[in-house]
């Protein structure tokens, strides 16, 4: 739970359910399930949810949980800001129960000063909690039960809009594979009426984005930490074009742990020229060659420009 957050495009992040499972390539060296199991391993919102196995690699178990104690924070939260909801877990795993999202939604739909930022790697499962099997009453009966879950949460009578306007649900996608599995679900939920976005992080393989020209928003960016794989300059490039040519919103978050060489760096120094030299640590593809710098030196120009598009700001 943070009321600040340093991740690139959000303000605060809402972590009122915990714990996930490993579900395509993009989840293998997962940061949240790292926390899980090692600084935050002791905590109560956390513990027992992950561990580290004999090669250094962290796993969510599966389990999750709901903290009751962090559910009306956004409430109390005065300033407007944009929220990313469970940061540290997926609000769509098939674990968590209809009604605790039915507490996530009416929590947003009673704090409308702020934006919501919904990210799951499963929106099928969003999309049959929003619209589809077993939902009595559609559209409508999701509405009454978000309202009847905010009268019974903090004795208010929500009277707002639904779809909310003050969310967007996005879902992750690495490569090709996962993107093509995941269109459609979130098409559905574009098609009902939310906003909606991709988060294409971490980016593992190209990806061929004809067919998403319905999102409002695509953040691409390469993978962090100890176990980092290299993210190629081409596959944000064409992130980048596709969204200018199609007039959506663009954020290109970091390089991550690898960075192309040769290329300025954050801090303004030319990347590893080392007299001519390769860099000490590298990955080199055909004439393509990524040198390991870290997340904090590689920083996030693409092409020499800050690339920051938003669909929608808290005020």
């Amino acid at each position: 739970m943070a009321e600040h957050s340093k991740i690139e495009w959000t303000d605060a992040t809402w972590n009122t359910i915990t714990g996930c499972e490993l579900v395509d390539e993009g989840c293998r060296n997962c940061y949240a399930a790292l926390l899980a199991a090692t600084r935050l391993k002791n905590h109560p919102s956390r513990k027992g949810l992950a561990r580290v196995n004999a090669a250094g690699v962290a796993k969510f178990t599966g389990e999750v949980r709901l903290n009751e104690q962090w559910l009306l924070d956004p409430i109390r939260w005065q300033r407007p800001r944009n929220i990313f909801v469970i940061a540290h877990g997926d609000i769509a795993h098939r674990n968590v129960p209809d009604d605790w999202i039915d507490k996530v939604f009416a929590v947003m739909a009673l704090s409308n000063r702020h934006n919501y930022q919904v990210l799951t790697k499963r929106p099928g499962r969003l999309a049959d909690y929003l619209y589809g099997k077993g939902l009595v009453g559609g559209v409508v009966g999701r509405e009454q039960r978000i309202k009847d879950r905010a009268q019974s949460l903090v004795g208010l009578d929500w009277t707002g809009d639904f779809p909310l306007p003050n969310a967007i649900i996005g879902t992750s996608v690495s490569e090709q594979e996962s993107a093509d599995a995941r269109r459609e679900d979130l098409r559905k939920i574009h098609h009902a009426g939310f906003k909606t976005f991709v988060s294409y992080e971490p980016a593992l393989g190209p990806v061929d984005w004809k067919g998403w020209e319905f999102v409002d928003w695509i953040i691409s960016g390469g993978e962090s930490g100890p176990h980092a794989r290299p993210s190629y300059p081409d596959w944000h490039r064409a992130t980048r074009d596709f969204c200018l040519i199609n007039e959506i919103a663009y954020l290109f978050k970091q390089w991550g742990g690898w960075h192309p060489w040769m290329e300025p760096l954050a801090d303004g120094c030319i990347n590893l020229i080392s007299f001519g030299k390769k860099p000490s640590h590298y990955y080199q593809d055909g004439d393509l060659i990524m040198s390991r710098v870290g997340k904090k030196k590689a920083g996030r120009f693409l092409d020499g420009k800050l690339h920051d598009g938003f669909p929608m700001r808290a005020a």
